[in-house]
């Protein structure tokens, strides 16, 4: 692995923690979590900041860990289109889950808007997920 893929790894570990620790603080009773019966933490205003941190923080670094493993994989040549739009569809496709109550949770508009703005995101900075890299010859 190169260092660049090195580091977007690393990146994406970083994110799944930061949005488990979210998790931990300011939503205790997410199935993963009970076992831990963590204390619940509250901020003191029902702010914007608020409102992100509770509901679509954890959901945006989970997709942006998850769309910095397929820039990786893709650029490694083992993901190919059909198997990347199967990795862009998968965050709706849990969210559309929980919507017909097949899974665990809560179906939210914002959540499938945060899911997009984080694959739009993920495209423009790593066209690489469009585009494959073609090798000089």
């Amino acid at each position: 692995l190169s260092v660049r893929h090195k580091t977007l790894l690393l990146l994406a570990i970083g994110l799944l923690l930061a949005g488990l620790i979210n998790y931990y603080l300011f939503q205790p009773r997410i199935l993963i979590l009970e076992p831990f019966h963590p204390v619940r933490r509250s901020l003191n205003d029902h702010s914007f900041l608020q409102l992100f941190l509770i509901g679509y923080f954890s959901d945006a670094a989970w997709c942006s860990a998850l769309m910095l493993v397929t820039v990786v994989l893709s650029e490694h040549r083992v993901l190919y289109f059909r198997n990347k739009l199967l990795i862009f569809l998968l965050p709706f496709a849990i969210e559309a889950a929980q919507g017909f109550g097949l899974l665990k949770g809560t179906f939210d508009w914002y959540d499938l808007l945060t899911y997009g703005s984080v694959e739009c995101a993920s495209i423009i900075l790593f066209p690489s997920l469009i585009f494959p890299l073609y090798e000089k010859k």
